[in-house]
């Protein structure tokens, strides 16, 4: 298996699994964001993120005039983004589902509540934003 690091146009990198490549695209499999933490001092620490988390599927085309360049990635990274597939698998399932469903619901309350000129209390207006905010490791 071929892993490779992509610098985009968009200066993110992403990391994943060559699939095929074409004249005019690469295909990845599970593509991961490389997500960099700086501190006050020392060096960054490294994460990887979805680089789509709502997507349907767990591959992506990239065509190639987003992509700058190619790296091979170290043996490290490969490990780690192995390791982060399976857990970005565990944590992305029926939890976001249910978030979603239950952001959802509280929207569609909150346009009836507002067809009936219906004036949100504060405490309405933060359990509505308690209700549609996604839980879970993002990024």
């Amino acid at each position: 298996m071929s892993y490779v690091v992509m610098k985009l146009v968009t200066g993110e990198e992403i990391i994943g699994k060559y699939l095929q490549q074409t004249e005019t695209s690469a295909h990845l499999d599970n593509p991961l964001v490389v997500k960099y933490r700086y501190g006050v001092i020392g060096p960054p620490s490294v994460t990887l993120a979805r680089f789509s988390v709502f997507a349907t599927e767990k591959q992506a085309e990239i065509k190639k005039n987003n992509i700058v360049a190619e790296f091979e990635p170290v043996p490290l990274l490969i490990e780690y983004y192995l390791k982060m597939v399976e857990y970005l698998d565990m944590i992305y399932g029926e939890s976001m589902v249910e978030d979603l469903e239950a952001g959802i619901k509280a929207l569609e309350e909150s346009i009836e509540k507002k067809k009936s000129n219906h004036i949100f209390t504060d405490e309405e207006m933060e359990a509505l934003f308690d209700n549609i905010q996604v839980k879970g490791a993002l990024n």
